[in-house]
Parts: C-alpha cells; structure tokens; sequence
C-alpha cells in the first residue's frame, strides 16, 4: 500500500506513481496524482516539469488527493490495507 502518497497528500501535494495496477488504484488511475511508466526516468522528469510548469494542475492534483487521504486513507485503514496485503503475500507463498 502507498501510504507514502497519503502522507503528501494530507499536505496538499501532487504525486508521481508508477503506473502498476496496485498503485493506480490508490491514485484513482491518475485523478489524483500523475501516472508514468515504471523504471523510466524520462517520464518520471517529464511529470516534475509538468508540475512545475503548472502550479494549478499541480495544486488541482493536490487538492484530490487530500480529498482522497481525508476520505479514504485514515492510518486505521492505512494499518488495514497493509495487513491485508502482507497476509495475502504469506498465503501465497506457503
């Protein structure tokens, strides 16, 4: 879980992901934050600068996010959703 992405959020600020399935699913398949490809830092510039360029995408992505956080992402749930998924992990593997 990326509870790294509600801790900027709970700031205001936009995030950058990589675009895996997990992850888009946090960020609201981009609604929330900018999805790049995994392991290409070009895009991943790409997004910086677009940000930088655009304080109000930047602010707009900000503000859903901390929609998102307040909303969906209390620690409680944030403690939840990790357990969950280290449990699914150990099932898998035993």
């Amino acid at each position: 879980f990326g509870g790294v992405f509600v801790e900027a959020w709970m700031f205001g600020r936009p995030v950058i992901a990589g675009d895996v399935p997990p992850v888009r699913e946090v960020c609201g398949d981009g609604a929330a934050g900018i999805l790049v490809p995994r392991r290409d830092p070009r895009r991943i510039a790409d997004a910086v600068i677009r940000l930088i360029a655009d304080p109000e995408e930047a602010r707009r992505l900000g503000d859903a996010g901390k929609e998102r956080a307040t909303h969906r992402y209390s620690w409680e749930r944030i403690v939840e959703l990790t357990e969950a998924a280290y449990g699914q992990t150990l099932e898998q593997h035993q």
